[in-house]
């Protein structure tokens, strides 16, 4: 018997959120949230298919690669001692202010889980200056996703420029004002934590911040200038890392167990498996038809629906892939596009994915830090909340 798909994305949601609560690791969480969407929505036929199109596609094997490659590469720069000499030049140049410079140069390179890298560089400021395991989370996870709205980079900024019509400056301007808040939210938040105190410009500190830095540059260089697959660019520095650190043959394997970790890949298939289902099952738009039957004004269904899509997938690209379309008439096209609406829309669902459980960067901080996922969301709430009401204030002004 198949239910009506927008109740069952709501009751899965919960059911996510209330297995995370109890300690069930979030990959078989997210799993298991999946399974009982595809099962209460989809005819028989089609939940096999769906479970074995999902393990099978092109798409699920890459981003597996391309995590895996990702989490090789950090834990050979760990064992190499990079990440600590990387981390401890940014804390000799800028103090306290290396807990959001490290997730913002970070942040410059779109990769799935891509906060992992510098939660792990974090580690031992996190120590040295007594901040929290929650605060270290957020500062993590919220300042390394600052560059979504404006960076042309990230999928989330090219399919907006493709729905929308326009070009990549013209996008930069309009969402300016988001990356802006965001900052200044982070900034609120954790003012505490980022006193300028031990900050110093001696050259040894430059030299191994260039020394340590290069594999990351080096993935930048290649995939924006030389427009190189993103996955096989680390896997390229991944390669030339071994060749000059070389590791000992121990140390390597360590590092393969490390990144090889099972519940990364469960995770991974979790996320697109609901995301896949929340396609097939029009989930989404059966949640826009409730809405819209309620007479609320456009712009509160949009934004509501963006959140609840960038909520339900925890993927920066879904809400301007299924939420956006939807409202093209009232965002416009090309010289058509009312930018207030747009930066709205693009808010909206950008904040609902910096909420959502089931986005990766947010799990793999957490779990790495070992964070209470609860007291770390009271932060991403209040966090959001500013953002959100920076933003509106500007639009109604």
């Amino acid at each position: 018997m198949q239910h009506d798909p927008a109740a069952v994305l709501f009751l899965t949601i919960g059911i996510i959120l209330l297995l995370i609560k109890f300690r069930v690791h979030v990959g078989y969480s997210v799993v298991t949230g999946a399974l009982i969407l595809i099962l209460l929505t989809l005819p028989p036929e089609d939940v096999l298919h769906i479970i074995t199109k999902t393990a099978s596609s092109g798409a699920t094997l890459t981003l597996l690669l391309l995590i895996y490659s990702v989490l090789l590469l950090s834990y050979t720069m760990e064992s190499a001692g990079m990440l600590s000499r990387l981390a401890g030049s940014l804390t000799a140049i800028g103090g306290r202010l290396t807990l959001i410079a490290v997730p913002l140069l970070i942040g410059l390179l779109p990769m799935p889980a891509g906060a992992l890298v510098s939660a792990m560089m974090l580690s031992g400021v996190v120590k040295e200056h007594g901040i929290s395991r929650e605060e270290a989370t957020f500062a993590n996870y919220w300042f390394r996703h600052l560059w979504i709205p404006t960076w042309p980079l990230y999928p989330a900024f090219i399919i907006t420029l493709g729905v929308a019509e326009i070009n990549p400056a013209e996008l930069i301007k309009i969402n300016l004002p988001l990356t802006i808040a965001a900052l200044f939210a982070g900034l609120l938040l954790l003012r505490r934590k980022l006193h300028f105190s031990g900050a110093s410009h001696e050259p040894h500190a430059v030299r191994g911040l260039a020394g340590s830095i290069w594999p990351i540059l080096a993935i930048i260089l290649l995939t924006l200038v030389a427009g190189v697959a993103l996955t096989l660019s680390i896997l390229l520095v991944l390669l030339l890392t071994i060749l000059l650190t070389r590791p000992p043959l121990p140390e390597l394997k360590k590092a393969l167990r490390r990144a090889l970790d099972p519940r990364m890949g469960v995770l991974i298939y979790g996320v697109l498996l609901f995301r896949n289902g929340i396609e097939a099952s029009g989930a989404a738009a059966r949640v826009m038809e409730l809405l819209s039957s309620q007479a609320l004004p456009v712009a509160a269904v949009a934004m509501v629906l963006s959140f609840l899509v960038g909520f339900a997938v925890g993927i920066e690209m879904a809400p301007p892939s299924i939420a956006l379309p939807l409202f093209i008439s009232f965002v416009g096209r090309g010289d058509a596009v009312v930018s207030e609406h747009l930066l709205l829309i693009f808010t909206a669902g950008y904040l609902g994915v910096q909420l959502s459980p089931m986005h990766l960067c947010f799990t793999v901080t957490a779990d790495y830090f070992s964070a209470s996922i609860s007291k770390v969301y009271r932060l991403l709430t209040v966090a959001g909340a500013v953002t959100l009401l920076i933003v509106a204030a500007g639009v109604l002004l």
